[in-house]
């Protein structure tokens, strides 16, 4: 290998190494999380206990924009990002949810409590019994209530 083909080598290796190291400490945008080598987007979280993959939810802030909070029902460990609320936080909004009754099916098809709820933002069924449907993606702020 003559001077010029060893020294460009050897500005390509060291760009190269430069750029891989650049590419692993780069900060990810808020809500996107990382999964053993994969990238979760806003509104998923690393679901690692077999095979690690991403799952539609949320189980901290972290896994949600900048403008949403992770609300979660009592005593779950999963929950749903949701917008944050204009007053600040995700507390609950009674009140600004809707009955959904043509929606019922869902729920009990999804093992659910029968009565669906659609709630906007970071609101909850004022009903009692009330769990978050899994399927967020289908059913925005949906919700499960006991009848």
């Amino acid at each position: 290998m003559n001077r010029i083909s060893f020294v460009s080598a050897s500005l390509f290796v060291a760009l190269a190494a430069t750029v891989m190291v650049s590419a692993c400490d780069a900060q990810l945008e808020p809500g996107y999380t990382e999964c053993d080598g994969d990238v979760c987007s806003p509104g998923q979280y690393c679901d690692d206990f077999a095979v690690a993959s991403c799952e539609t939810g949320c189980t901290s802030e972290a896994n949600c924009t900048e403008e949403e909070d992770c609300v979660k029902e009592a005593g779950q460990t999963i929950g749903s990002c949701v917008k944050a609320s204009a007053g600040g936080g995700g507390a609950p909004q009674p009140n600004a949810c809707s009955r959904q009754a043509a929606f019922d099916g869902e729920c009990v098809a999804a093992g659910l409590p029968g009565a669906a709820y659609r709630c906007d933002g970071a609101a909850m069924p004022a009903g009692s019994g009330c769990e978050l449907h899994p399927d967020q993606a289908t059913y925005p702020g949906g919700y499960c209530c006991e009848a």
